[in-house]
């Protein structure tokens, strides 16, 4: 017996593009700097090698 309604979608997947964009903007949010802050990811084969994220200008 079935218990799945008949207008049920399943809830999106990610790309693993739009995966690894969601990890960078997630990054960014550690940034320390108020003006302009920058979240990085690096992969390789589906695989996130480092993450990163910019600081505030010295000075």
């Amino acid at each position: 017996m079935d218990n799945t309604p008949d207008n049920y979608e399943p809830p999106h997947r990610p790309t693993w593009d739009e995966y690894f964009l969601m990890l960078a903007k997630l990054a960014a949010t550690r940034s320390t700097c108020l003006a302009f802050p920058v979240g990085a990811v690096i992969t390789k084969n589906r695989q996130v090698l480092a993450t990163g994220y910019n600081g505030s200008p010295s000075g």
